[in-house]
């Protein structure tokens, strides 16, 4: 069996995976054998392969801070408790930041992630599916790792109420803190912040 690389989240079902990568939506009229335990990259998947690999080589330590993610809870409920408490607002930003700046590198890694993704299935979905998976077996495997990060970070991000309680106390306060201070300066850019959100 396949081990994750990635915690104990079981490696999903492949067996669509020749149905996902078919231009022609219909049914393959044979299998194509995986080796998903051995699969190295031929010459041909070589430098697309050391592209994605930098990429995708981050995604464990992204589940282990996404997983340890404990949040600003307290410090918000104490900041929404005693609004004209400016040291305790000020703790609370002083909390908040350094949280925001880790939702942002959460965020930047999805973006790194979706355009490795959208390059593998560039280079799978170019030939016929099965001639794709037969040839470049290191990268289906590589297409089936990313796909299952996605739903183990998925699964997290949803699972944890405080990161979206996080982001939202953090661009209320900033709002707060620009009405009074125009060049207050912020951990995520306006931009940027209206795309994590």
């Amino acid at each position: 069996s396949t081990q994750s690389t990635w915690g104990d989240c079981a490696p999903p079902p492949m067996g669509n995976l020749l149905d996902i990568l078919r231009k022609d939506g219909k049914k393959p009229s044979a299998g194509v054998f995986l080796d998903f335990e051995h699969a190295q990259p031929t010459a041909e998947e070589a430098a697309m392969y050391a592209e994605v690999k930098s990429t995708i080589e981050q995604a464990a330590d992204i589940l282990t801070d996404l997983g340890e993610y404990n949040g600003a809870g307290d410090s918000i409920r104490d900041a929404i408790s005693q609004p004209s408490n400016q040291e305790v607002q000020l703790q609370a930003w002083q909390t908040l930041c350094p949280l925001v700046a880790k939702l942002q590198k959460f965020f930047q890694y999805s973006q790194a992630l979706d355009l490795a993704l959208h390059k593998l299935l560039a280079v799978l979905c170019k030939d016929s599916a099965m001639s794709s998976l037969q040839q470049k077996q290191a990268l289906a495997k590589m297409l089936a790792d990313t796909l299952q990060f996605v739903l183990r970070f998925d699964n997290l991000k949803m699972a944890n109420p405080a990161i979206q309680n996080d982001f939202s106390f953090y661009r209320r306060t900033l709002n707060r803190l620009k009405s009074t201070n125009p060049d207050q300066e912020s951990v995520v850019s306006d931009e940027e912040a209206n795309r994590m959100s």
